[in-house]
């Protein structure tokens, strides 16, 4: 539990750092970014994730603390970098919709959740979302197997 707790507050401390040097950059506006906009809502975020973190860890007690250690956790930890090392080198063959949709299910099922139509949806939703925001901004995403047609 030590160690979570240094963990954590390293990590906030770290949020810290780097939203307030990012902001020292400029952040400009959503129009037109500075060149501290993305760095500064990333520090935030971690800022705010280890916050919550840091609050949930001081709200459990000692002796109902979770392992984390052990074989179940090693293997779900392999699968998630299997999954993921899947995702990398089919991206361009199977394109983004496909290889996103096929990885978030993995890694939905790594993750506990049981209901294939449950984490079907949430993966589909997932990859519209994120296509439809990144299209938006200009991105171009690997077609794979879907532009031949």
């Amino acid at each position: 539990m030590k160690t979570a707790k240094a963990i954590v507050v390293t990590l906030l401390g770290l949020g810290i750092f780097v939203f307030s040097y990012s902001y020292r950059m400029g952040i400009g506006s959503l129009k037109s970014p500075g060149p501290g906009l993305f760095p500064f809502l990333l520090g935030l975020l971690l800022f705010l994730l280890s916050f919550c973190k840091v609050v949930a860890i001081m709200k459990k007690s000692e002796g109902s603390e979770k392992r984390t250690e052990g074989p179940i956790f090693f293997e779900k930890l392999f699968l998630l970098l299997l999954s993921l090392m899947f995702y990398a080198i089919f991206l361009n063959v199977l394109g983004y919709s496909i290889a996103t949709f096929v990885t978030l299910l993995f890694i939905f099922r790594i993750a506990g959740y049981k209901s294939l139509p449950k984490i079907s949806l949430y993966s589909m939703i997932i990859v519209v979302l994120s296509y439809f925001l990144f299209t938006s901004l200009g991105v171009v995403f690997p077609r794979g197997i879907l532009g031949r047609f």
